[in-house]
């Protein structure tokens, strides 16, 4: 399982202005940008017979609920992804063990060995 995270509404370039000694003692290392930005964090899981399990994505939002907005493009019958959301974006306990149980155990159980 991998997670990735996605920051929306910034470009590929940016440009940074700093003095040439501040460059050279190596304390600018990124560019700065303003905060006012919203993260999508996506959960990708490959198996080791190279199949794959659902992506999940997770929207950041306040109230926990998910905007319809969020979900106009996606086709029910083109897309299989569970979808969540956090105050932060990110994954916490709460999502990682509903992760787990909702969209890793159902998907691999066929294909274990033994079910528990």
């Amino acid at each position: 399982m991998d997670e990735k995270g996605f920051m929306l509404g910034v470009l590929t370039r940016s440009k940074r202005i700093f003095s040439r000694r501040l460059y050279e003692e190596g304390k600018i290392k990124a560019h700065i940008q303003d905060g006012n930005r919203e993260w999508i964090t996506l959960l990708a899981c490959i198996c080791a017979d190279g199949s794959y399990i659902e992506p999940s994505l997770i929207y950041q939002s306040a109230s926990g609920s998910i905007q319809d907005s969020w979900l106009q493009a996606f086709d029910l019958n083109d897309h299989r992804v569970h979808f969540a959301s956090s105050p932060s974006g990110w994954t916490n306990n709460e999502l990682g063990l509903a992760w787990l149980k909702q969209v890793f155990d159902r998907s691999t159980k066929p294909k274990a060995r033994r079910s528990y």
